[in-house]
């Protein structure tokens, strides 16, 4: 009852972006306050402020990807706050609004200590996810990369509905804030592209992702072009262990695992993703 009384949950503005970032900050997390101007952007009503006795305590924000998926994400609390309810207010929220927009799955990636909260609310497994680092090093070139080339405006409806059938789902007005944000690349095939790899900066590493290809034969090129991008600087990617090629692919050029989140969903799952095509996410906090 102390909680229900102590707990209210409104809607995070620009202006509280400053406690999001310091949250972010005290868990040790990537994102810039570009990311959270991103994610007001998105869904500026699903993204939201609990506060614990008037004062600012914990984030959560969604998205919504059509009606076949939600995602969850920045589910973040204070540490000295953690464990009075605050998390689960928030994603109560998160659910009440994904379910005004009937979406048919809800999914997020869940660390160990947020486990037990999203089983409690009926998510279960789909699979596995782990967090890749590294200082990059970049090659002077390779053969392998000569049909990788730089991803133009002009390239994004087709690599956008690509996604959408790898995805599950269309996340194309991320995938072109993205593209927007950063640098990414693309390698076609005779008529379409066969894969894409995006780049954007974050406050400790660059991070990659989505990376998508058809076989690792389109993926690895991708890969390998990126960090030559950014040689020299630290990178970061989210692997898909469901995609049993991934990992191998990323421990081969140099990136190092850190630790695993699990990719957990709530409802149908009627447009799962087709983790043969994604070795990596697009970012824990928006899939």
């Amino acid at each position: 009852m102390e909680a229900e009384r102590s707990v209210t949950v409104q809607l995070l503005r620009r202006r509280d972006i400053p406690f999001g970032m310091e949250l972010k900050n005290r868990a040790g997390w990537n994102q810039l306050p570009e990311d959270w101007e991103r994610y007001l952007a998105w869904e500026p009503k699903g993204c939201f402020l609990a506060r614990w006795r008037g004062e600012p305590a914990g984030t959560a924000v969604t998205i919504t990807y059509g009606h076949r998926c939600g995602w969850i994400g920045a589910v973040l609390v204070l540490p000295e706050l953690q464990r009075r309810g605050i998390g689960a207010a928030l994603m109560g929220r998160c659910l009440d609004y994904l379910d005004s927009w009937g979406v048919d799955t809800v999914k997020l990636d869940a660390t160990e200590a947020g486990r037990p909260l999203y089983e409690r609310l009926g998510f279960i497994p789909e699979y596995g996810v782990a967090r890749y680092e590294a200082a990059a090093k970049g090659s002077a070139g390779s053969a392998g990369e000569a049909g990788v080339k730089p991803l133009q405006a002009t390239d994004l409806e087709a690599v956008c509905a690509f996604d959408t059938a790898a995805f599950g789902a269309d996340r194309s007005r991320v995938l072109r804030s993205l593209h927007a944000a950063g640098e990414s690349w693309v390698l076609r095939g005779a008529a379409s592209p066969i894969g894409y790899l995006f780049r954007r900066p974050g406050l400790h590493a660059d991070y990659l992702g989505p990376w998508v290809g058809v076989a690792p034969e389109a993926a690895e090129p991708l890969l390998q072009r990126a960090l030559r991008a950014v040689a020299g600087r630290r990178v970061a990617m989210d692997v898909n262990l469901g995609n049993p090629l991934a990992a191998g692919l990323a421990e081969h050029c140099g990136l190092v695992k850190q630790r695993e989140f699990l990719r957990m969903v709530r409802g149908s799952n009627t447009f799962p993703v087709r983790t043969d095509l994604i070795y990596a996410s697009a970012g824990p906090e928006i899939g």
